[in-house]
């Protein structure tokens, strides 16, 4: 009887010994990471090969920044001098870094309902080797989030916060912040 017990003590010992293994190489696994959906714009696009941005909106309205040779930003349109550094160094990081939330062939939109026949605006980013990459912007999305944008022949969209920044350097251009005056005595 001893031994019936023993071994009985034995096979239950090995099942839950088998349990546990399989709880914790089945179930405690760690998720694997699933791709995101969202792929970056320019992937291989850097802050520093930019050294020129201009947007363009309704006739009239345009912004145009550079690069000086030292490395400051200078505003060229819609008048001349010097520009708030921060404002547009901010500006060009989320846009080197901006993410296509999805994108579509021009064939499966209609790119009238899109605004992107008659785009409202345009951000062309001026890179050091002379190349100038252009994307139109349209419409924003029916839930308010993104913007339709056309990019080589894609429509993508893009995130609401970066459009929008470079959009407001139409109504607002990026002047030097005015410094604070000294107190006097």
């Amino acid at each position: 009887m001893r031994s019936m017990r023993k071994s009985a003590a034995i096979v239950v010992a090995a099942f839950l010994v088998l349990v546990v293994a399989i709880y914790l190489l089945e179930f405690r696994r760690p998720a694997e990471e699933s791709e995101s959906p969202y792929k970056p714009l320019w992937p291989e696009l850097t802050v520093g090969q930019v050294v020129r941005v201009a947007v363009e909106g309704k006739p009239g309205l345009r912004c145009t920044l550079e690069l000086d040779a030292q490395r400051q930003w200078q505003m060229v349109e819609p008048a001349a001098g010097p520009a708030d550094g921060k404002r547009v160094q901010r500006l060009v990081e989320h846009w080197v870094q901006i993410l296509s939330y999805r994108h579509f062939a021009p064939e499966e939109v209609d790119l009238q309902a899109f605004g992107l026949l008659a785009p409202k605006a345009t951000v062309t980013l001026g890179l050091a080797n002379g190349e100038s990459w252009t994307i139109a912007l349209g419409e924003k999305s029916p839930k308010g989030n993104t913007y339709y944008a056309l990019w080589r022949g894609e429509v993508h969209l893009l995130p609401r916060g970066p459009v929008e920044e470079a959009l407001g350097l139409l109504t607002a251009p990026p002047y030097p912040p005015t410094p604070t005056p000294a107190s006097t005595p």
